[in-house]
């Protein structure tokens, strides 16, 4: 990890605190580690070696205000690719970053949580 994904991730962070998000997901996978190092003084030493941020988002229905994500971070100069098969945006900035949202789908399997 250098100094560029470091500016990358917290930027990702000013994103979702700005579009009032960043109350509603949880931070998970390897990423985690780098806060963990900050945050508790314990000789703890983070190793990530993905590009992948991956946030937890376990209440779809939260906030209840619609919010354009996507839009959000297009401001703060992230890239959104709109994949032609499946229709799902890829967040990501340059070769640095790739942020990714992970939600359950309940009932009966047919909605497309990232609609």
């Amino acid at each position: 990890m250098n100094q560029e994904q470091l500016d990358c991730f917290w930027a990702t962070i000013r994103v979702l605190d700005g579009v009032g998000l960043l109350r509603h997901v949880m931070l998970i996978g390897s990423w985690v580690e780098y806060l963990y190092e900050d945050l508790f003084e314990s000789g703890f030493s983070h190793s990530i070696s993905t590009k992948d941020i991956d946030f937890l988002y376990p209440n779809i229905h939260k906030p209840k205000k619609k919010i354009n994500l996507v839009k959000a971070f297009i401001d703060e100069v992230f890239i959104d690719d709109v994949d032609p098969v499946d229709g799902i945006s890829r967040i990501y900035k340059e070769n640095l970053i790739e942020i990714e949202f992970i939600a359950q789908v309940k009932g009966s399997g047919l909605e497309r949580s990232h609609d």
